[in-house]
């Protein structure tokens, strides 16, 4: 008797291509009535699976594969911004440098005349700019 429910189920399975929730263990395997069903259905990893949920599986693994590019994309472009900001601030700590040089020299030169007052102030002008640059 089983065997003739699982026959029927197989009969009915291969009828309507879909599987039979009714008769679980048809879907495990495939058994000595099913040689024609087998011929039509793709096996992944043990199970039996429609052509239609195989290729929608390998449509979701390829959707999963360009998200996974798109991220290792969106890291590589992360990396990039985070050098150029680290070369921005580091440019603009060489510049505070130079600057606070630069007024050091005016404010010995302006003691003794060797500038004017124009260039002294000029020099605390580019100290002010290189320390708004740095923060």
């Amino acid at each position: 008797m089983h065997e003739r429910v699982a026959r029927r189920a197989m009969n009915r399975w291969c009828a309507t291509d879909r599987v039979c929730v009714l008769y679980p263990w048809v879907v495990r395997g495939v058994t000595r009535h099913d040689r024609r069903v087998s011929q039509h259905r793709t096996q992944i990893g043990g199970t039996h699976l429609l052509p239609r949920l195989r290729s929608e599986f390998l449509q979701e693994q390829s959707t999963l594969d360009r998200f996974r590019a798109e991220l290792e994309r969106e890291k590589i472009q992360a990396r990039k911004a985070q050098v150029k900001s680290r070369q921005t601030i580091d440019l603009a700590d060489v510049k505070l440098t130079a600057a606070e040089r630069e007024m050091r020299r005016a404010e010995e030169s302006i003691k003794t005349n060797a500038i004017s007052e124009i260039d002294y102030e000029r020099a605390r002008d580019e100290l002010a700019r290189a320390r708004v640059e740095q923060s």
